[in-house]
């Protein structure tokens, strides 16, 4: 596969979450305005919004370099990988995905968030809500909540995502000519294969 295909995979990896809910799914139905400030209380207690985009940032700071690392491991014996100009290309690919995605899911805190008051506000009572705020107020709730952020740099959790990367890479080419053929077989105009 080549390093052309490999970054745009990557650059869809890094965009996946974004959209892994954009679908069109059943209607649901509106919370109760209580439910939805008491879950609103709680989110702030869980995640303020003064340290919100740091949060985010913190996250896709990991992921973007487990994805990287994935890659550099999938491709590090590869001939182009080892030439410094497209290393350095490369590097750029990612910094710039990474920067991206940062502003992208900046540009969305709002939403998310309000979304998330509605998702908790659906599944727990007013009760529970302040239960789990009240949790969250407490030492070890902000230092669960500190501490959940930077899992994903985790070792254990970093080389795991490093692997799985890796492995995606390695199957990414007969996929693609899976659904090169997939189309063919439909009619559609395929790209040219890179």
């Amino acid at each position: 596969m080549s390093i052309v295909k490999a970054l745009l995979f990557a650059s869809a990896l890094v965009a996946a979450p974004l959209h892994a809910q954009s679908a069109a799914g059943p209607a649901v139905e509106t919370p109760a305005p209580d439910r939805v400030a008491a879950a609103e209380k709680l989110i702030d207690a869980m995640m303020p919004a003064s340290q919100r985009q740091a949060m985010m940032a913190q996250i896709v700071s990991a992921t973007m370099a487990n994805i990287s690392a994935g890659m550099e491991q999938r491709f590090s014996a590869e001939e182009q990988l080892q030439d410094p100009k497209v290393k350095a290309v490369f590097d750029r690919f990612l910094a710039r995905q990474q920067q991206l995605t940062l502003d992208q899911v900046n540009d969305q805190l709002p939403g998310l968030f309000d979304a998330m008051a509605r998702a908790y506000a659906r599944r727990f009572t007013v009760g529970q809500l302040g239960e789990i705020e009240a949790f969250f107020n407490t030492p070890t709730g902000r230092a669960y909540m500190t501490e959940s952020m930077s899992i994903m740099s985790d070792p254990d959790i970093a080389a795991w995502q490093r692997q799985s990367i890796a492995a995606s890479m390695d199957r990414l080419p007969t996929e693609l000519e899976r659904l090169r053929k997939d189309l063919e077989a439909v009619g559609a105009d395929t790209p040219d294969q890179a």
